[in-house]
Order: C-alpha cells, then sequence, then structure tokens
C-alpha cells in the first residue's frame, strides 16, 4: 500500500484532493492544499528521481520545512514538524496520510465528515459517516450527562447528574433525562521509547457545503498562478538587468567564442561528465545568456546520477531530463552564434569586437521556459535562484 504505485491508504482522496487543492503552478493560496504539494513533492523527487528528504532540504527544494516558512509558520506549525520527522525517517507514505488527513478533517465540521472512499461529505452520525470516521481512524466517546435535577436519582448525585461513558439510544437518552457531548479522539503514533498517545480531534467550524469550500480553493489558485508569472517575470527582469555591460572581445576570443557555442549547439547526451565540466568552467560561458552554465551544471548532474538510478522509473526519467537539457543548450549555442554573428564589425579600427550583453539576450518567452526546465529539474524556483547567485551571477 503505497502512493508511489497509486495504492495509498487514502488513495481516493489524494487523486481527488490534489486536484482541487494544488494549481498547476505556483503555490497553492490554501495553507494545507501548499502542506499537500510540498510532501508531494519530496514523495515524487524520492521515487522518481532517488531524492532522500535530506537531499531536498540540502539541494533547497523544499525550505519551507527547513525555515519555518508558509505553510508552516502559523498555525500548522506543529503538523510541519510532525511532517519533518516522518520524512526524515523515510515514512513518505506515513507524512502523505497525516497530510490529507489534516485536509480532510478542515473540510469537515461537527455535522458532517468527510468521506475519503467517496469523497463527499455525511452526515456525521449517519452509517456512512460512522463508516467514514473508522476510515480515518477517528473514535467517538460519548459522554452522558443523565438525572440531573431528577428525584428518581438519589440526593448526592442529583445535583451534577451521573456520568455514563457510552453510546447510548436515542430511546435511553430520553428515558434517563441524559445531556450528551460527543469528542472524536485519534491515536497518534508516539515516536521512539514513547507509548501511542489519543488526540482529540478539532472540526473545522465552517459547515457550508463542498461545492462553496472548493469554488473558494479555485480563486485562490488563481491569484496563485498570477503571483507566480509575476515574480518569474521580475525575476528574470532583475537578472538581465545585472547582465548589462559591454564586453570587448579580440579578434581571437571571438573566434574561442565561436568555436565554445558552436559545440554547444552540437553537443550530444553521449558526452561525457569530465568534457562537460571544462565547458562549465569556461568563462566563454558568460558571454551568453545567463541560464547557459546553469543548465550544463544540471546536465553533469543527471549525467553522473544515471549510474546509481536503480528503477526503470528512474531511468527513464533521468533519460527524458538529460533529452530536455541537452535540447536547450543545443538551442542556446545556435542562437549565440548567430548573436555573434550579427554583432560582430568586420571594419572595426579598434581590433576589438565590442558586445553588449543586450545584443546576446534571448526572448522572454524562451527565458521562461529555461526558468520552468531548471525548476522541474532542481525541485523548486528557491534551489533555481540558489544556483544562479553561486555559479552564474556575473560580475
Amino acid at each position: 500500500m503505497s502512493y508511489s504505485n497509486d495504492k495509498g491508504k487514502y488513495q481516493k482522496a489524494y487523486d481527488f484532493l490534489f486536484k482541487k487543492l494544488v494549481p498547476s503552478t505556483g503555490k497553492s493560496g490554501n495553507n494545507l492544499g501548499e502542506a499537500l504539494r510540498l510532501v508531494n513533492k519530496v514523495v515524487s523527487r524520492h521515487f522518481n528521481d532517488g531524492d532522500t528528504y535530506s537531499d531536498c532540504i540540502h539541494n533547497g527544494m523544499v525550505p519551507e520545512f527547513s525555515k519555518g516558512k508558509f505553510p508552516f509558520d502559523g498555525e500548522h506549525k506543529t503538523l510541519g514538524l510532525e511532517l519533518e520527522y516522518l520524512l526524515d525517517k523515510d515514512d513518505y507514505d506515513g507524512a502523505m496520510n497525516l497530510v490529507l488527513l489534516h485536509i480532510m478533517m478542515s473540510l469537515s465540521s461537527d455535522t458532517a465528515v468527510y468521506n475519503p472512499e467517496s469523497n463527499r461529505l455525511a452526515a456525521i452520525d449517519s452509517p456512512a459517516g460512522r463508516k467514514a470516521l473508522v476510515a480515518l481512524d477517528i473514535n467517538s466517546v460519548h459522554t452522558n450527562t443523565c438525572g440531573k435535577g431528577e428525584r428518581w436519582l438519589a440526593k448526592s448525585l442529583r445535583e451534577e447528574g451521573v456520568k455514563i461513558v457510552k453510546r447510548l439510544s436515542p430511546e435511553t437518552l430520553k428515558e434517563l433525562k441524559c445531556d450528551t457531548i460527543v469528542e472524536y479522539y485519534k491515536p497518534v503514533k508516539a515516536r521512539k521509547g514513547k507509548r501511542t498517545k489519543k488526540v482529540k480531534v478539532e472540526f473545522s467550524k465552517d459547515r457550508s457545503a463542498l461545492s462553496k469550500k472548493f469554488s473558494k480553493m479555485e480563486r485562490q489558485h488563481k491569484k496563485s498562478i498570477r503571483d507566480a508569472e509575476k515574480s518569474v517575470k521580475m525575476l528574470i527582469k532583475s537578472r538581465k538587468e545585472f547582465a548589462l555591460k559591454e564586453k570587448k572581445l579580440s579578434a581571437k576570443k571571438y573566434k574561442e567564442a565561436m568555436l565554445y557555442y558552436q559545440e554547444l549547439e552540437s553537443l550530444t547526451s553521449l558526452k561525457r561528465v569530465e568534457g562537460l565540466k571544462k565547458l562549465i568552467n569556461n568563462k566563454l560561458a558568460s558571454l551568453s545568456h545567463y541560464s547557459t552554465k546553469m543548465l550544463l551544471l544540471n546536465l553533469a548532474n543527471q549525467k553522473s546520477k544515471v549510474k546509481d538510478a536503480t528503477s526503470k522509473t528512474k531511468r527513464e526519467r533521468r533519460a527524458d531530463l538529460i533529452s530536455k537539457l541537452v535540447k536547450e543548450i543545443n538551442t542556446i549555442g545556435k542562437l549565440t552564434v548567430k548573436l555573434l554573428k550579427e554583432s560582430f564589425d568586420p571594419d572595426s579600427d579598434s581590433g576589438y569586437v565590442s558586445l553588449r550583453s543586450r545584443s546576446l539576450e534571448l526572448d522572454e518567452e524562451y527565458t521562461r521556459k529555461l526558468e520552468k526546465l531548471l525548476e522541474d529539474v532542481m525541485g523548486s524556483a528557491y534551489a533555481v535562484d540558489n544556483l544562479y547567485e553561486k555559479c552564474c551571477r556575473y560580475d
């Protein structure tokens, strides 16, 4: 039973809720939807790319966990710590179950509970509701205070009544004149050396229909997508502004640059890691688009991982990423060769070719495409930005 092969404990709920709570791009505006997106990212990286949770933290794929950022910076801080504990000990399914349970509880109320099999709300005291509680591992505890103020009860007990912790029939409740409080508890796995404990479950106070709740989430998604697009545009703009510096090349250096980018244009996936490292360390990489070196670094990293791929899924995933990276490196090589030719002045008296970075810019739409590819390979925009700052923010 694992989400990695579509057989998780709450698989039907996962398939349904992921589509509802996680937008196609950007963060989820809903805090638990964002928690699901982050856990899903770690699980996907583990089963598709072989990255452990520790790798994800080290490479900046999910800084929200380690840095206590949204959605783990407020009411869900404890959830973040619990998820971090499960992921750190490689209990990926346990982490997925936990975040899905929190989501389903947030969609439930004291009158209706979320059914993970039907993805609908069921009246909490109906047969379907009781079945849903069992599926969610939630136990109900009925505390009945009976006979309060009644003459048939002993005088010493009459003032406070008698407490009966048991589910009673409607007839008995009426006959004994009982007030009933129903509380719900869930067993929580204890960490090593501690006993399992029961924790009281707090339902959402929102009793609105699921359709209304999901409509609100859809509006949050649209805003999230707009914000993500705006963020990428601002990032690209700032990087372009930083790169606007004039460069002068001698005829010899210009020729070397042409040869360098022609090599990128004809690069194949058969290129060895040692050869890629030479291309990465070549200062001529800085003449072209800032992502040139970033793409080469990721290609070398994927190539070095191929031998470690233990499953067909991981091998296919890496082969696909290598193919995409090579394709974009070829395109950058081709475009840069074209731009270098256009900027060359054969009649220059100085003996130098003067280039401005603006003349070697790639169009914005293609730049966004490269950003998305790098984010897919590295796991997050945060990781991509970190790499840019380390390797490619050319002085």
